[in-house]
């Protein structure tokens, strides 16, 4: 972030400061297993939504945020947890609601406009050019390409190693009883 034209260092700032948290909160939860309804997911839930909340402020709320969202959907609907989807799913919907409306309300500079027929994106922290623009949404959709498969692939695996063992589970029950 640092290497770009920036307006306003705040939300970068901001940014730091959250992942900062976010990866104490990951050391600190990955030290043992967890349950299945652990506070460290809800502490986690909370960090990712402002660092989302922060990709809105730094790029606005069109372009890279939502493909943010659709990874941080990814990573979270896939943890084995007894908290209910309905958490997530809103815990995320609000970063992209607040974003919007606090441009709507006037409260952060409208980061969308239109002239002659044609979107124009202006994002508060941070001029872009054509090459920049195109390397933070080429390298955000290669991240979220490769986190979504990577959730999908371990998903996948996971699930595989379940089945075999409730295959084996089954087939050991079947030569034990008559």
């Amino acid at each position: 972030m640092f290497l770009l034209p920036l307006r306003q260092t705040w939300p970068v700032v901001l940014t730091i400061v959250s992942s900062a948290v976010s990866a104490v909160i990951i050391f600190l939860a990955a030290r043992r297993p967890r349950p299945m309804r652990s506070p460290w997911f809800l502490a986690l839930l909370g960090t990712t939504a402002a660092q989302l909340v922060c990709a809105g402020l730094l790029f606005g709320p069109i372009l890279v945020l939502p493909i943010f969202t659709v990874g941080a959907y990814a990573a979270f609907l896939s943890q084995q947890t007894t908290y209910p989807s309905w958490i997530s799913v809103t815990a995320f919907a609000i970063p992209l609601v607040l974003v919007i409306a606090l441009e709507i309300l006037g409260v952060l500079p409208s980061t969308i406009g239109f002239s002659d027929g044609a979107l124009i994106i202006k994002p508060v922290t941070v001029d872009l050019t054509p090459l920049t623009t195109t390397v933070i949404i080429g390298l955000s959709l290669l991240t979220q390409t490769v986190n979504t498969a990577f959730i999908a692939i371990t998903t996948r695996h996971s699930t595989l190693i379940a089945q075999n063992k409730v295959h084996a589970q089954t087939w050991h029950m079947k030569q034990l009883l008559p």
